[in-house]
């Protein structure tokens, strides 16, 4: 595998592991606060700010590549970038209730 696969590979791979370890990593941590009464201050915005951060390294990546070669190559990092901003959307919305509302009542 070339160094370009791999960028590629990224750019595709990313994302959605980066959105699957915020909202599994949010669901525990707001169980535990919830159930357990253990805080972990910071913890989701940290979560969501790490899988942020992927989202947004796999979106540069992917808007890197996407003039580099023909055919199949060019459509996989433009498809990449589409579904890099829609999960980095989709992580951003999903560390707002972190932000905006109070903990369990």
């Amino acid at each position: 595998m070339s160094a370009r696969d791999a960028r590629l590979a990224f750019a595709i791979v990313a994302p959605p592991a980066a959105w699957t370890f915020q909202l599994l990593a949010v669901y525990l941590l707001v169980s535990l606060a919830c159930a357990k009464h253990v805080v972990v201050p910071l913890g989701t915005q940290a979560a969501g700010a790490a899988a942020a951060l992927v989202a947004l390294a796999a979106l540069a990546t992917a808007l890197g590549a996407r003039d580099e070669g023909d055919g199949p190559r060019r459509f996989l990092s433009r498809a990449a970038a589409l579904a890099a901003a829609l999960f980095l959307g989709g992580i951003v919305l999903g560390s707002l209730p972190g932000v905006l509302v109070a903990g369990c009542a």
